[in-house]
C-alpha cells in the first residue's frame, strides 16, 4: 500500500483529530464574538451565587424598542424581581446602564 492508496483514510483521520482542536482554539480565542446577534430580546449579563441554590441574576430585556435591566432573585421554587431600571442605547449600539449594578450594590463612603 502506498500513500496514494491511503490518502482518504489519512484525510479523515486528520479531520477527526484537527477539527475538535480547531473548534476549541477558535472558542478560546473568541474569534466568533463578532457574530453574536445584537438583536436578542433577552441577554444574561451577570450571575452571582449567594447560596447553595440561590442566585442573583442580571438580565437585559428588549421589548418593543424599550430596554430594561432587571435584577432577579432566583431559587429552585421562584424567580423574584429585586430591581429594574431602563437602559440607554448609545449611538454605537452598546448598552450603558444607569446606575451600574456595582454602584447600586456598593455603599458609598464619604471622606
Amino acid at each position: 500500500m502506498s500513500f496514494a492508496d491511503t490518502w482518504p483514510v489519512w484525510a479523515v483521520l486528520g479531520a477527526l483529530i484537527g477539527l475538535p482542536w480547531a473548534v476549541r482554539h477558535v472558542r478560546q480565542r473568541g474569534w466568533l464574538r463578532h457574530l453574536e446577534r445584537l438583536d436578542q430580546p433577552l441577554k444574561l449579563t451577570a450571575v452571582l451565587a449567594v447560596g447553595p441554590q440561590q442566585k442573583v441574576v442580571t438580565v437585559q430585556v428588549r421589548s418593543g424598542g424599550v430596554e430594561k435591566c432587571l435584577v432577579l432573585g432566583v431559587t429552585p421554587q421562584s424567580v423574584q424581581l429585586l430591581d429594574g431600571w431602563p437602559t440607554e442605547v448609545a449611538a454605537s449600539g452598546s448598552i450603558s446602564q444607569s446606575p451600574s449594578v456595582a454602584e447600586a450594590a456598593l455603599p458609598t463612603s464619604s471622606p
